[in-house]
């Protein structure tokens, strides 16, 4: 069956199956009292505030090429406009999807927000999605379900909704991944909608809406996926090409036989569906439908700030499986930023507009890049805490897995009566390894056990704020036992394949990303200086004229109206 035909019967078995799913009461528009709408604030904001994250665009990234990137694509058209800040660091180690959004969103760490990585400890060994509530169910999923209520810190649209109610103020959040739309929006979100390829198509859970709103169906219906698997072609300018390097870069993934070099087939690989979100064409749809939904919702057209916020995620799948230097990777930003700087021109001709634009974390270069770095496999790990407590243990399954950058141990390491000697000599096993710069036993900061430092000095230099950025990493509920930080350049690979690159680690190149923010409230203005990630929600806030949501304690960003 053609995939457009597979598309549009999905969209309507959602809607139909969407009847009896129950929606959460508690922020339902519909059941607010009007009386909760409250009067808008003196001071002159735009009523629509648009926030916008690039998955996995690190300053340097951005540094390197932000001047080929097209002077009518947002970023650009931003700086120009508005304010730029080259240099905004994370506070925290774990610099990964979820903890990058829920951070930029409440103004808070992981230790605060309990989102600690893309994947959470659970009770009993288990190890599942940071936003896998196990009640809310995601519409054309079986068994799957999403919400943000394991999020323990309120973000900026809640605080939206606390002073204008949610009749009064919208919050849409929209993303190709679940986290990246759900984390940002927080409890009382209005809307969030992302992209599962395994439907495939944009969806939601029934913790919004008791059924998948008829726009959002009837718009991928008549914008079918099937026409976005073209061949994607790309060749750079003379320009670009000293900037970018060759396109057939060692270490680069053959991505579900993708193909590592352009011209790349969708259509010649086994899943389109899934190697569409390494596509431009897949980024643009997103921005497409975006704008779409703001324009169904009539956000910013009365008195009530609203707050858009997306998640351009194409920009992750790219690097993983290409690199930060690759052509495919260009192409994706520039593509993206292209039509991201379109919408927000036409969204301006009808509101008052407000933009900041940022990312959720950095990336390390192919390790075959320049023969910097290099590639420490997961298993090694695993087998060398297994191989250190069989000699004294005995013989046994000690170590339920690892998901960067944390190690787990079964619930039978963790109970056992040694327990302490067993985690010091997992812990000493772990700092052994090859490629191994620093490891934590994160029982020692939850156990209040003097000052957090490493199970063995490191060697060398060391990313600024180890301990403490490590430490802001970590909730007692939801962190693994360990936490493995690399030396500069070397990634921790899942991998099975020895390709592709990733992030997650406390050096700069993961930890320092950018803020652009331009529009109502913004002053024009370059700001050098080394900022703080955690300033971004209570700007947002600043922008929309509310107080900061309350775990956020940092000041906003210089040049943002207060």
């Amino acid at each position: 069956m053609p995939l457009c035909a597979r598309l549009t019967i999905a969209a309507l078995v959602l809607v139909i199956s969407a009847c009896s799913k129950a929606s959460r009461p508690s922020s339902n528009p519909k059941e607010v009292p009007a009386t909760t709408v409250q009067a808008v604030a003196s001071t002159p904001r735009g009523p629509l505030v648009v926030a916008v994250v690039f998955d996995q665009l690190g300053a340097d990234t951005l540094e390197r090429l932000l001047p080929i990137l097209d002077q009518q694509g947002a970023l650009r058209m931003g700086i120009s406009q508005g304010a730029f800040y080259p240099q905004v660091a994370y506070p925290h180690a774990v610099t990964l999807t979820a903890p990058g959004h829920a951070l930029l969103f409440t103004g808070a760490t992981p230790a605060q927000t309990a989102i600690t990585g893309n994947t959470l400890a659970r009770a009993g060994g288990v190890l599942s999605s940071s936003v896998d509530d196990g009640k809310h169910s995601v519409y054309g999923l079986r068994g799957v379900h999403a919400s943000p209520t394991l999020l323990q810190a309120p973000t900026v649209g809640d605080a939206l909704h606390a002073k204008h109610g949610e009749r009064g103020a919208q919050v849409i959040s929209i993303s190709l991944k679940d986290r990246a739309a759900i984390l940002p929006g927080g409890q009382k979100a209005n809307l969030a909608f992302w992209y599962e390829a395994a439907i495939p198509g944009f969806t939601t859970s029934t913790y919004y809406a008791p059924e998948i709103p008829k726009f959002a169906v009837d718009y991928q219906v008549e914008h079918p996926l099937s026409k976005l698997s073209a061949v994607w072609e790309f060749v750079p300018s003379a320009t670009a090409t000293p900037i970018l390097g060759p396109d057939d870069a060692l270490g680069e993934s053959d991505y579900a036989g993708f193909g590592t070099v352009f011209p790349h087939n969708p259509k010649a690989t086994p899943s389109i569906p899934a190697v569409l979100r390494l596509t431009p064409a897949l980024s643009e749809y997103l921005i497409d439908f975006t704008e779409h939904v703001a324009n169904t919702l009539k956000l910013g057209q009365d008195d009530v700030p609203d707050l858009l916020l997306l998640s351009i995620s194409g920009t992750d799948y790219a690097g993983h499986a290409f690199g930060p230097h690759s052509w495919e990777y260009f192409d994706h930003l520039r593509r993206a930023d292209l039509a991201l700087g379109k919408m927000l021109r036409r969204l301006e001709k009808k509101t008052k507009l407000s933009v900041l634009i940022s990312s959720d974390h950095g990336v390390a270069a192919l390790p075959e890049h320049k023969a910097q770095g290099g590639r420490l496999a997961s298993q090694e790990l695993t087998s060398q805490v297994e191989s250190a407590l069989d000699a004294v243990l005995g013989p046994g399954d000690w170590v339920l897995g690892f998901s960067a950058p944390y190690l787990y141990l079964r619930p039978e390491a963790q109970k056992h009566p040694e327990s302490a000697r067993v985690r010091k000599l997992a812990c000493e096993a772990l700092s052994a390894v090859k490629g191994v710069h620093a490891a934590f036993d994160t029982h020692s900061l939850q156990d209040g056990a003097g000052s957090f430092s490493p199970c063995k000095p490191p060697v060398g230099t060391e990313p600024m704020g180890l301990s403490q950025s490590v430490a802001e990493s970590i909730h007692p509920a939801h962190s693994g036992d360990f936490y493995v930080v690399p030396i500069s350049r070397t990634i921790l690979d899942e991998s099975s394949s020895g390709t592709g690159t990733t992030h997650g680690s406390p050096w700069p190149y993961d930890r320092n990303v950018f803020v652009v923010a331009f529009g109502q409230g913004v002053d024009h203005g370059k700001h050098p200086e080394l900022l703080d990630t955690r300033s971004v929600a209570p700007s947002l806030s600043a922008l929309l004229g509310i107080a900061p949501p309350s775990k956020a304690t940092a000041k906003p960003l210089p040049g943002i109206a207060q």
